[in-house]
């Protein structure tokens, strides 16, 4: 429960990095900023929305073993 609880403390950090993330893209747009700068900064924001996406999996799938562990310990149906 620990794991799964740090794993989505890291992730409300991460999704305020992506705000941050899609605030500086539009700032530079409107800013007129070379259009490779602005694709450097989509592609990280991509990958590490796409880490992000992992790491909320990796807990979900944390979650549902610590719910079956607990559901046969106590005896119940799943």
């Amino acid at each position: 429960a620990a794991k799964v609880k740090d794993a989505l403390k890291d992730s409300l950090a991460e999704l305020g990095k992506s705000g941050s993330n899609l605030n500086q893209i539009a700032y530079m747009l409107n800013a007129n900023t070379a259009p490779a700068r602005i694709m450097n900064i989509i592609e990280n924001a991509i990958n590490e929305h796409n880490a992000l996406v992992a790491r909320h999996e990796a807990a979900s799938k944390d979650l549902d073993e610590l719910r079956t562990m607990a559901m046969d310990a106590l005896g119940l149906e799943r």
